[in-house]
C-alpha cells in the first residue's frame, strides 16, 4: 500500500516495470543500490523509453511445445472458454483488422489451454545466455496477414493487456507464433497450484462483486477489495529486489499481496470486466492504471494511486476525468507516446480526450455515492465536479411505471442543478435474446450480472449467439435436468426456432440419434439453420457458425427425466441395468448404476 507522497515518483520508476517490459534481474547487487542511484536507474531508462523493446530471438536448437501437446485435467474442468473470457478486455480488440483478431484468437486458445493444463512441464531455455530463463510455446499464425496495421511488437504487447488473466505471460515475448511463459509457471505441478489460486480468490471476490448491484456500487467494491488486499512494491521500486518482472503480472498480487502498477490494473481490469464494466488496461507516462465505462462515459481507474499504507486507501485517481481542463492529461496518466501501445492510432477519440467527469470534486480523497433518485427516476452524476463547469445526470433507470424518454431536463439535487442526459440502450435486444435462453432452457429469471456477462460477450463479439445457446445447451445446470430424447428436442425447438416441433422434422432426428448422432451433433444441426439465422437477425445478434467443436460422443442423459410426468429412464442406465441382469442375474446398487454411468458419460 503506498503513501501518497511518493506519488510522484511513481511514473519515473514504473517506466522500468512497463516501458522495458523485462529488466534483467540486479539481486545480486540490488542490497548495494542506494536510493538515489535506483532513482537515477530509472530517469536513464526513461530517456530512451520509445527505443527499447526486449523481444528475443528464439535460441538454437531450442523446440518449443507445440500447443497440441496441451491438454486439459478433470481437475479445472468448468474453466471453460467462457470462463477465462469474462476477464478479457474487449475494447482494444474491436479495433482490430480481422486476422489481427485471428491472432489475438489463436493465441488466446492456447493460453486457456495452458491455464488448464496441469501434466505438461515446459522446458526452460535461456533466451540472452546470461540467465534470462522463459518457456516458449509455439502458437500457429500459418495464413495470417499482420504486421501492416499494428506492427509485430504492438500486438504482443496490446494481447498482455488485453488479457490480464493469463498469469503465466510474461512482459518479454520472442516473435509472432511463439508466445512466453514465467519460468515459474513451466512446472506443470506449480502452475496448477497458481491457476487455482487465482480462481479462489477472483471467484470469492467476484461472489461480493456481482451481489453489490449498481454499476458503481460494483466499481467500488473491486477498487476498495483490491486496495486491502494489496501492498506496493516498493522493494522492486527502488531495485533492492529482482521482482520487477515477476510484479507485472495479476499472479503477483493475488499470491503475495505485493505488485506493482501493473499487477494492480490487470487485477482490477479483470474484475470489472468480469462483473460486466467495459475496462481498459492501459500505459504511459512509464505507469499502468485502467479506463472504465460507467453509464456511457469513460472514467479514469487508478488503484495504484490510491492504495495508501498502513491499510488505508482514498478515492483521488477513482472516477476522475482522463483529462484536465485545459485539455492536457491528469498529471502522471499521459496516453500519448507510449511505443508499445500506440494508444494515438488505435483507441477511440473518445477515450483520449473524453468529457465525462467525476461524481465529486477532483481533489476530493473520500467516496460519495453518484446515485440519487428524484421523482420517477433514477440518476447517477456523471458530473459534479466544480472544476469542470456544468453539472451532469444520466438516467439510469425510470420508476413507477415512467418512460425513460419523459425525463425532465433538469433536476435539482443536494444543492446543485444538473443537466439530465439519457442514452438509450442500444443492447436491450441483446439482453432479450439471452433471457430469452435463460427462461427456456435454465427455466429462470437470471441476474443482472448473468445477462451483462453474456450480452458483453455478443457486442464485442467475443462470443456468436450460437456459441452463446451452446453454453445454455450443455451447461451443468441444463444437463442436470436429465431431459429425455423427445424433451430435449422440444427445448431445441423452443429455444432455437420459437416454435413446437412439426412432425416430420421431430422424427427425423429422432432417427439420426438412433443412428449415433450424439446431442451436441444434433444441437449443431439447429443452430446452423435458416430458422436459427432468422431468429438471431430478429434481436439483432450474430448467429455464428454453431458449437466451437462437436464430439464424436457427446452429452448423455444419465438418469430418469425431470420433466413432471415424464420420468423417462435414461438408456444408458437401461442398458447397465439390462447386463447386470443378463451377466449377474442381479439388480446392479445405485453406485454400480452410476459408475458405469459416470465412465460412458
Amino acid at each position: 500500500m503506498r503513501n501518497n507522497k511518493f506519488r510522484w515518483l511513481s511514473a519515473l520508476l514504473t517506466t522500468v516495470m512497463v516501458a522495458t517490459a523485462g529488466v534483467p534481474a540486479v539481486s545480486a547487487k540490488a542490497a548495494e543500490i542506494t536510493e538515489p542511484e535506483a532513482i537515477g536507474r530509472a530517469a536513464k531508462l526513461a530517456d530512451v523509453v520509445d527505443t527499447v523493446a526486449y523481444q528475443f530471438d528464439l535460441p538454437e536448437g531450442y523446440v518449443p511445445v507445440a500447443a497440441q501437446s496441451l491438454s486439459a485435467d478433470s481437475a479445472v474442468q468448468g474453466r471453460d472458454a467462457s470462463y477465462w473470457a469474462k476477464y478479457r478486455s474487449d475494447y482494444f480488440l474491436r479495433s482490430l483488422t480481422a486476422d489481427e483478431k485471428e491472432f489475438f484468437r489463436r493465441y488466446e486458445e492456447v493460453c486457456n489451454a495452458v491455464m488448464n493444463d496441469t501434466t505438461t512441464d515446459i522446458p526452460l531455455v535461456d533466451l540472452d545466455g546470461e540467465g534470462w530463463f522463459s518457456g516458449i510455446i509455439q502458437v500457429d499464425i500459418s495464413g495470417l496477414n499482420i504486421g501492416n496495421h499494428l506492427t509485430t511488437t504492438q500486438l504482443l504487447y496490446m494481447f498482455k493487456l488485453c488479457y490480464p488473466q493469463y498469469i503465466f505471460v510474461p512482459n518479454w515475448w520472442i516473435s509472432p507464433g511463439y508466445l512466453t511463459v514465467y519460468p515459474e509457471f513451466c512446472s506443470a505441478a506449480y502452475r496448477a497450484a497458481a491457476v487455482n489460486e487465482f480462481c479462489d480468490v477472483m471467484d470469492g471476490w467476484l461472489d461480493q462483486i456481482n451481489a453489490a448491484g449498481l454499476p458503481e456500487q460494483r466499481e467500488k467494491l473491486a477498487h476498495d477489495l483490491v486496495c486491502d488486499w494489496t501492498e506496493y512494491d516498493y522493494d522492486a521500486y527502488y531495485g533492492y529486489n529482482d521482482r520487477m518482472n515477476w510484479d507485472q503480472g495479476a499472479f503477483s498480487l493475488i499470491h503475495d499481496h505485493l505488485t506493482v502498477c501493473a499487477g494492480y490494473s490487470a487485477v482490477s481490469g479483470c474484475l470489472l470486466n468480469a462483473t460486466g464494466l467495459e475496462t481498459l488496461n492501459v500505459t504511459g507516462d512509464g505507469h499502468a492504471w485502467n479506463m472504465v465505462q460507467l453509464h456511457n462515459n469513460w472514467y479514469l481507474f487508478d488503484t495504484t494511486w490510491d492504495d495508501g499504507d498502513n491499510g488505508g486507501w482514498d478515492y483521488m485517481y477513482y472516477n476522475r476525468n482522463g483529462v484536465e481542463p485545459n485539455g492536457s492529461y491528469v498529471r502522471g496518466h499521459s496516453l500519448e507516446n507510449d511505443y508499445y501501445a500506440n494508444w494515438e492510432d488505435s483507441a477511440p477519440s473518445q477515450l483520449l480526450y473524453s468529457n465525462c467527469d467525476p461524481a465529486h470534486d477532483s481533489v476530493s480523497t473520500s467516496h460519495e455515492d453518484p446515485y440519487f433518485v428524484d421523482g420517477n427516476y433514477r440518476y447517477f452524476v456523471s458530473n459534479g465536479c466544480t472544476t469542470y463547469g456544468v453539472f451532469s445526470a444520466e438516467v439510469v433507470e425510470a420508476l413507477n411505471g415512467a418512460s425513460e424518454e419523459d425525463h425532465p431536463a433538469y433536476v435539482e439535487y443536494q444543492g446543485k442543478r444538473y443537466k439530465v442526459n439519457y442514452t438509450p440502450d442500444a443492447t436491450a435486444q441483446v439482453k432479450a435474446f439471452v433471457r430469452r435462453l435463460y427462461n427456456i432452457f435454465l427455466d429462470r429469471t437470471p441476474e443482472s450480472d448473468e445477462v451483462e456477462g453474456w450480452t458483453n460477450h455478443l457486442v464485442t463479439g467475443a462470443l456468436s449467439a450460437g456459441e452463446v445457446a451452446g453454453g445454455f445447451i450443455f451447461s451443468e445446470e441444463f444437463c442436470n435436468r436429465n431431459l429425455c430424447t423427445p424433451h430435449f428436442l422440444e427445448y431445441l425447438y423452443r429455444g432455437l426456432f420459437d416454435r413446437m416441433p412439426d412432425e416430420d422434422g421431430y422424427n427425423g432426428w429422432v432417427l439420426l440419434i438412433n443412428d449415433g448422432y450424439c446431442r451436441e451433433r444434433v444441437a449443431q444441426g439447429f443452430l446452423t439453420s435458416p430458422e436459427f439465422i432468422d431468429l438471431c437477425e430478429s434481436f439483432g445478434v450474430n448467429p455464428g457458425t454453431g458449437l466451437a467443436a462437436v464430439p464424436t460422443y457427446g452429452t448423455i442423459q444419465k438418469a430418469h427425466c425431470t420433466i413432471a410426468g415424464c420420468g423417462n429412464e435414461a438408456p444408458v442406465v437401461t442398458l447397465v441395468v439390462g447386463l447386470y441382469n443378463t451377466v449377474f442375474g442381479r439388480t446392479p446398487a445405485q453406485e454400480e448404476i452410476d459408475f458405469w454411468v459416470d465412465m460412458m458419460a
